[in-house]
């Protein structure tokens, strides 16, 4: 073989590699859909609707008992022992939305597509040494997602 052909053969070869502008376009749009699927998987798992309604009722529960509800507690060690064991009284959704102001009650329309507000409720128990900040909380839901 002349070198005038290996030039030729070694061209005509490169030329094959590349890609032409249709299999450009089409490779860009299937890499931009997987990156689209990958966004949506990752958006849809980290933004459903008992994930903010679980985030915004933490939210609103903790604002209630340490800003609200604990300032106006003036009890004895004896009484929060017994508040310890068996907690305060439940507190429905539909009363930490309007309490303090009504200050929360313009998250209700959220709250009212997926949970009964009457019946969703939390149950706080102070933990010893009952400061502001040491407590728990169970949450009863009646919501459907």
């Amino acid at each position: 073989m002349s070198k005038n052909q290996k030039s030729k053969h070694t061209k005509s070869s490169i030329r094959r590699k590349r890609l032409s502008a249709i299999q450009k376009t089409i490779l860009l749009v299937i890499l931009a859909n997987i990156a689209l699927v990958i966004f949506c998987v990752v958006f849809v798992e980290t933004h459903t609707p008992q994930k903010t309604i679980t985030s915004n009722l933490e939210t609103i529960a903790k604002d209630y008992y340490e800003n609200y509800f604990f300032p106006q507690l003036n009890a004895s060690t004896e009484t929060m022992d017994k508040y310890h064991q068996h907690g305060f009284s439940s507190v429905s959704l539909q009363h930490l939305l309007i309490y303090d102001g009504q200050k929360n009650v313009k998250l209700t329309d959220m709250f009212s597509n997926y949970c009964d507000l009457n019946r969703t409720t939390i149950k706080i128990y102070p933990d010893p040494p009952y400061t502001k900040d040491s407590y728990h909380i169970d949450y009863k839901y009646v919501c459907t997602y």
